[in-house]
């Protein structure tokens, strides 16, 4: 994880979203409330009861909410676009916002979760490919907004496959976040 809240925080690139968990986990702990900026091409808001897979990294973002550690009004959930139905349901009945603007407003800091499969997958090698995504300078200029509107005191970077080829765009991530 990428952190700016005044400390070091651990570096990790990883397949999984579960990282972000722990780091949400932390940071709310500090902070109080914060929101969470989640730009995935998967929804991870599955339970051990509705994930097709099974898989706890289609998982994370709903432990974060069932579990209280933020609020679902304060999540954006940007980029989804291969969602299981409980997915859909949930996202309906939660009041998770697919615009960053409205989860951002009255709170002043946020955790920015970049799962790579958001992106084009010709644009980075990453671990669970989806097609139709945005571009990187698409993405960059989303974080940068992102940092305009709040403060930034935690980033992710995960669903990366090993490539130094990837390097270059989480380094324009990272300073697109101020980071």
């Amino acid at each position: 994880m990428v952190g700016n809240s005044g400390t070091a925080e651990v570096g990790s690139l990883s397949a999984s979203g579960c990282s972000h968990v722990g780091a949400v986990e932390g940071l709310a702990a500090r902070h109080g409330r914060i929101a969470v900026v989640w730009l995935d091409s998967h929804g991870d808001l599955n339970t051990p009861a509705t994930s097709p897979s099974g898989n706890a990294w289609g998982m994370p973002l709903r432990m974060l909410i069932d579990d209280g550690v933020v609020d679902a009004e304060d999540v954006a959930l940007v980029g989804a676009r291969n969602l299981d139905p409980p997915e859909e349901e949930f996202i309906a009945g939660a009041g998770i916002h697919r615009e960053i603007a409205p989860a951002l407003a009255g709170v002043g800091c946020v955790y920015v979760a970049l799962d790579a499969d958001v992106l084009e997958p010709t644009d980075l090698s990453v671990f669970m490919p989806e097609p139709n995504g945005p571009s990187i300078a698409d993405v960059e200029a989303t974080l940068r907004s992102v940092a305009a509107h709040a403060h930034v005191i935690g980033a992710g970077f995960t669903g990366l496959a090993p490539d130094p080829a990837n390097v270059p765009a989480l380094e324009r991530f990272a300073t697109a976040l101020g980071l």
